[in-house]
C-alpha cells in the first residue's frame, strides 16, 4: 500500500531569503514531520496486534513524499479495502493447518492444529484506517505546525 502525501509549503516566512537551506536540510525536516505525525497515526490505526503496522515508512519521491508499508501491503489493502466471502485453499501442500485457540471443535492435526483442504472466508469489512489518517484536518494542522517550527529552528541557526 503506497500513499503519496501532497506538501504545500506555504507562507514560511522572510527569513528563508536570508538562509541558505539546502535541499538535504529541508528533506530531512520533511521525513521527521511526516513520521511524527502521519507515520505515527497510521502505526497507530493499524488493525491488528501491531507487527502490519509497525513496518510504515517514508520516502521523499519525484511525486512528494510517500508513506508505504512494502512487506505488509497486500494485508494493509485488504483492510482498507475490504474483501468479498472467498475460499481459502493450500497452495503449496494438502491442507491448510494452523492453531485455532476456543475452536467449537476439537484439533485434528498434529499438534494441535486444525487442518483443512479449504475454508470459507467470511471477507473483511473495508476499515479505510488509512483514509481516516490522510484525511485528518488536524492531523494536517499538526504537521503544518511542526513543519514550520522545525524549519524556523533550522532558519534561526544560520541567521
Amino acid at each position: 500500500m503506497v500513499v503519496t502525501l501532497k506538501v504545500w509549503i506555504v507562507d514560511i516566512g522572510e527569513n528563508l531569503s536570508m538562509a541558505e537551506v539546502t535541499f538535504e536540510q529541508l528533506k530531512k525536516i520533511l521525513l521527521q514531520v511526516t513520521y511524527r505525525t502521519y507515520v505515527e497515526a497510521l502505526i497507530k490505526n493499524t488493525p491488528g496486534k501491531g507487527i502490519v503496522g509497525s513496518e510504515w515508512e517514508v520516502e521523499l519521491r519525484q511525486e512528494g513524499l510517500v508513506i508505504y508499508n512494502e512487506q505488509y501491503g497486500d494485508i494493509i489493502k485488504y483492510l482498507e479495502e475490504g474483501t468479498a466471502p472467498h475460499i481459502i485453499r493450500a497452495k503449496t501442500s494438502k491442507a491448510l493447518a494452523f492453531g485455532w485457540p476456543n475452536a467449537p471443535f476439537p484439533a485434528n492435526g498434529k499438534g494441535g492444529e486444525h487442518v483443512f483442504k479449504k475454508v470459507k472466508h467470511p471477507g473483511i469489512e473495508a476499515r479505510r484506517f488509512v483514509q481516516k489518517v490522510m484525511e485528518d484536518r488536524t492531523l494536517k494542522k499538526e504537521w503544518s505546525t511542526l513543519f514550520s517550527k522545525e524549519l524556523e529552528k533550522l532558519i534561526a541557526k544560520q541567521v
